[in-house]
């Protein structure tokens, strides 16, 4: 994910995805990162709608 959006502005979804990248840096399994993926994918595809 580049952070940029289609305007050339900062992405819709950038924040969630640097969240999910710090978390995934940090922890020891991945599935720790659960919550931050789904917020990522939640902001990219509004399925929770």
């Amino acid at each position: 994910s580049s952070g940029y959006g289609i305007a050339g502005g900062r992405g819709r979804c950038f924040v969630f995805w640097q969240e999910f990248r710090k978390c995934y840096a940090m922890a020891d399994r991945p599935e720790e990162c659960a919550l931050q993926l789904d917020d990522y994918f939640e902001c990219l595809h509004h399925t929770k709608e």
